[in-house]
């Protein structure tokens, strides 16, 4: 009899306990600009641009030099980047030495070299030297969704961001943040504020027609650029009161300079 009993009240408090840690784990997330005591509520705002990314950088310097406090960021494919990474805690010195370490090119190549390649690899290469991406099913012939298939490239942001758990909600970040990705179907902005950073800072750099679209919460996902390239918008509906916007986007070419491939493809 004072087995069961003891067995009852282990079973009782177990389930207690299992009760609390479901209650602390479905917890919502604070809101954006919970932070903002007595203040108006600050976002920072990075747009897209490439290269030129190195500029938002800049101003995130700016900013801490002067003290003043980023309640939220929203970030478009390279803003999304190093607004990401400034979001999760990383320091402006530990971003530049990403940006001047990380190597670029191998983010745009999902081919491995000859020489990392294993020997049985070498010989189908050697044996079949016509390669071509193509597939087929009952449609017929399938062609790739981009020039690259995105492996390189999500290798290339994990090398930025390290292992990250997935969140509830990215407003659990040091800085909430939010990535801003494109809805390959209809073209809609699409912010994304949950689940894996690196797959969200993933989806908003992927260049459509270079890198293949990210499959994500159902969607099929490219730059941010595509759609909102300086998502103000956003960042204004989450309730920021004020607005430090960077724009780095290049002017679009005139005719006569739209003469070659490269000159024709944006960059986001």
């Amino acid at each position: 009899m004072f087995n069961s009993i003891r067995f009852i009240l282990i079973l009782l408090y177990f389930v207690a306990f299992s009760s609390l840690l479901a209650k602390e784990v479905e917890t919502p997330a604070s809101p954006p600009c919970i932070n903002a005591i007595n203040r108006p509520c600050t976002a920072l705002v990075l747009g897209g641009g490439g290269a030129r990314g190195g500029a938002h950088l800049g101003v995130i310097r700016q900013l801490e030099s002067q003290n003043i406090p980023i309640d939220i960021i929203v970030g478009t494919s390279i803003g999304a980047f190093i607004g990401g990474l400034y979001a999760s805690g990383s320091s402006p010195d530990e971003i530049h030495k990403i940006l001047t370490e990380l190597n670029w090119g191998s983010g745009y190549r999902d081919r491995v070299y000859r020489d990392e390649m294993p020997m049985r690899r070498k010989h189908q290469r050697d044996e079949f030297p016509i390669r071509l991406d193509l597939g087929v099913d009952l449609d017929g012939i399938k062609m790739p969704k981009g020039v690259l298939l995105g492996q390189a490239m999500a290798e290339l942001v994990v090398q930025a961001f390290g292992v990250q758990p997935d969140l509830a909600h990215f407003d659990q970040l040091p800085i909430p943040f939010r990535a801003v990705a494109t809805n390959l179907i209809n073209r809609d902005a699409v912010v994304l504020d949950s689940g894996s950073l690196v797959s969200a800072v993933q989806a908003s750099m992927s260049i459509p027609g270079v890198v293949r679209p990210m499959q994500l919460n159902g969607l099929l996902l490219v730059d941010g650029g595509v759609a909102n390239n300086l998502p103000i918008s956003i960042a204004k509906q989450l309730g920021a009161e004020r607005v430090i916007a960077v724009d780095i986007e290049a002017p679009l070419k005139t005719q006569d300079q739209l003469n070659s491939a490269p000159n024709n493809c944006p960059v986001f």
